[in-house]
Parts: C-alpha cells; structure tokens; sequence
C-alpha cells in the first residue's frame, strides 16, 4: 500500500515483538510477518470508537465547570524514573540504549504490566521521540510512539503521545494524516494533559492552514484565557501572537510577547521554539523581534519562568512537537531555586572545559528535567538535572545544592555531553 507520508492512519504502524522493527498492520486486525525478522504476530481490530468521536462530539452543556476543574489542575507534574536522566536531551548515539530500554518495557505493557512500567514506557518513547525526530526518521519514530499509544492503558499518555503524532504530520507537510491523529484525541477530557495536548495539536493543525480563528477559539486571545499545563505555556504564547499577528492585531501581538518574553528562561525556550518551527509554521514574523528587542531582561519576581525551564520536557526540539509537559517542579522550584541556578549557570560558564565542550554562552534549553528538592523555612535541598547548551553543542548539567540560613552552597555541580563529564567545581575553584 502506497502511503501518503509516515503518519497516514490508514494503518497501523507497530513495533514486532521480537526484534522492534515497524510492522504495518490493517486497521482491522490481522497476522502480519515482519518484514525484518520474518516473526508472525495476530493483531486484534484497533478499537476505533474515539477516532469516530473525534472533534464531533458536541462540548458539554456546562464546558464553563470543565474549564475551571482543568484550571486547579495547573502547576502539577508528572515523575520521571530517575534512571532515565542520562538519556536527556541525548543524540541519536544513546539511541541503541534507548531502544534497549524501550524493547522490554513495551513487552511487559503488553503482558498487562502495571501503571509504573506504564508511565516508565511512556518517557522512553518520548526520549526515544526525541533523539529521532533530528535524524529524520520518521518512520520508527511513529512506530515507537503508536506502538505506545495501544499498549498503554493510561488515556493521559495516549493522547499526549497522538497529539504528538499529530504535530509531526504537521511538520510532515501531511495535514490529512494531523487531522486524522487529532480526531483519536478525546476532544474534551477532565484532565489538564489530555486538554492541553489536543489545543496545541489543534492549533498547530490551524496554524498550518492558516485557520487564525481557530487558534484564537482554542487558546483565547490573551495569557490565562484557557488553562494551559505549564510546559505547554511557551508554545501557546507563540501561537496565541501568531493568530493575533495574523489577524491585524499586531499591537496585542507585541504586548502579549512583550510581556512573556521579560523572563530569560522563557525567551530562550520560545527562541528555540520558533526555531524549530520555522521551516513550516514561521511564528511571529513581525511581532516577535519588536517584542524581543523591547522586553526587559531582568527576570520577573514569581514569574515562575525559570521552574519551567528547568522543569520542562521541551515543546521542544521535537515536542515539536512532542508539546512538552513539566516534571514535578511545584511552586519552590519556579519561585525560589533562581538562587543556585545561577549560581550554577555561573561557574559553569566560568570553567574552561565547559565552554570548550558547549561553547560560549551556556544556558538553559529546551528539553527535560527533573530531580528532588525539600524545603523547610531557610533550609533547603536541591538535586536536579538541568539541560544545557552553549554556542556549539548541548548536555546535562547535574545541580546539587543546599540551602542553610537562606544561602544556598553548591556541592556538586557534573556537565554531561558527549560521553564525558566535566566536574565543574573542580574546574572553577573559585566562585565567579
């Protein structure tokens, strides 16, 4: 069968459970051989009842209450096993690793594994999602990620992970295939992920076609109209500008940006947004430069921007795509570890093999993190991993603070990149 890009949904693309190789299988069901290893697998029917449902079902009578239940869900994360932390923001040279991971966490879902090994696959694929999406490969990346979507029994994960998909139609240039994945998504869930992933999906989909209506309706037309899971804020500030941009409120556009764009951590993730976008989305031609060049650089007290670019799985690089989601970051993390982030930040760009690793100018990125802290009054605790890049290259600095009396101490501060890793205090003796 002849398909119209790797995301048509006129079959299935799944893993074989022997060798992981992608395995097309008919929407209805059938023993099919891999085409790798020559392993016969029966595939039941794909349950289809959300796809039919789709966008057409009609809101709920009070959609008010079910806004305002997503609402006070905001500011609440996911947790990602902690063993999975090497693998952030990795090139396709851990990919084998991944994958390695990926292979027996699929095997036991599929077996009826429980909710842990669940949420475990459900980072994989996305990592793995990660690595791929660079490398072009298309193909495996939506294999990993459908085969994910049906063994999960998790609707959280599943509708991120088809949002994710759809996005990647979008940048396919395949906006029958984006239509097609946006339809499975359950269009009006009672849980913040589920809701959020559809909007962007949804809006990524209308802002390829140029659909500024639609954008406005899903996101509103200025901050906090909707509630938004707090990874997603950075790529719906863009879409929001855009539309309005687009529809001759240029001026709103530019405040809007203005205003966001005020916190580091928040500009540097939209810069690499809009990056990533810019080859088949062009965000904010005209509005964004003027709000860059006006906004001011001081970081806003309790803007909570930092936390979330510490604490972000990136809308990233391929959330693309992958529209990001935070990792239990909470209220401390966005609103008191500016302090050792800094300082981090600081030694790190201060220590001569970082910078010959990285380049100049290290700083957050777009990408995941996550770690622990504990707080009580003045004392506090902080392990976190943070991803990084410089001029030239991206790693992971790996950040271990504590805090007594209200100063905060760096105990230890590691940069990975590339197979190496840096001890930053051992190479910056002296706090800059």
């Amino acid at each position: 069968m002849s398909l119209r890009s790797d995301f048509d949904r006129s079959v299935r693309v799944l893993a074989c459970p022997k060798c992981g190789a992608p395995v097309e299988v008919p929407l209805a069901g059938d023993t099919v051989a891999c085409p790798a290893c020559g392993t016969r697998t029966d595939h039941p029917p794909l349950d289809e009842t959300a796809a039919i449902v789709g966008l057409t079902t009609p809101p709920p009578d009070d959609d008010d209450a079910r806004i305002e239940r997503l609402r006070a869900q905001d500011g609440k994360g996911l947790t990602l096993p902690t063993d999975l932390a090497r693998f952030f923001g990795a090139s396709t040279s851990l990919l084998p690793a991944m994958q390695a991971q990926f292979a027996p966490a699929l095997a036991e879902v599929r077996a009826g594994a429980d909710t842990d090994v669940e949420q475990r696959l459900f980072f994989i694929a996305y990592l793995i999602g990660t690595a791929l999406y660079p490398g072009g490969d298309d193909r495996t990346l939506r294999c990993v990620l459908e085969s994910t979507i049906e063994a999960t029994s998790v609707a959280r994960y599943a509708q991120m992970l088809r949002g994710t998909l759809a996005g990647a139609a979008v940048r396919a240039g395949d906006l029958i295939g984006a239509q097609d994945w946006l339809n499975a998504c359950e269009p009006y869930p009672n849980d913040l992920y589920m809701d959020t992933a559809r909007r962007v999906a949804a809006c990524n989909l209308a802002t390829a076609k140029g659909d500024w209506a639609t954008v406005l309706d899903q996101l509103g037309d200025h901050v906090g109209a909707v509630p938004i899971g707090d990874a997603y804020d950075e790529h719906a500030y863009l879409l929001q500008a855009n539309a309005l941009e687009h529809t001759g409120r240029e001026q709103e556009a530019v405040a809007l940006l203005t205003d966001v764009l005020g916190d580091p951590g928040v500009r540097r993730v939209m810069d690499g947004l809009r990056d990533h976008h810019s080859a088949h989305l062009h965000l904010c031609p005209t509005s964004y430069p003027v709000a860059a060049a006006q906004a001011p650089t001081s970081v806003k007290a309790g803007s909570g921007g930092i936390g979330r670019v510490i604490a972000t799985l990136g809308s990233l690089v391929p959330l693309l795509i992958l529209p990001v989601m935070v990792l239990s970051s909470g209220t401390f993390l966005r609103a008191c570890a500016h302090r050792p982030y800094k300082m981090a930040l600081a030694r790190t760009n201060a220590c001569p093999k970082a910078t010959d690793a990285l380049g100049s100018d290290i700083g957050s990125t777009v990408g995941l993190g996550c770690g622990n802290l504990e707080t009580s009054g003045d004392q506090g605790h902080i392990t976190w991993n943070v991803p990084v890049s410089g001029s030239a290259h991206r790693g992971t600095l790996h950040i271990g603070a504590t805090e007594t009396g209200g100063e905060w101490t760096l105990h230890s501060l590691d940069l990975h990149t590339s197979g190496q890793s840096i001890d930053v205090l051992a190479c910056t003796p002296e706090a800059p």
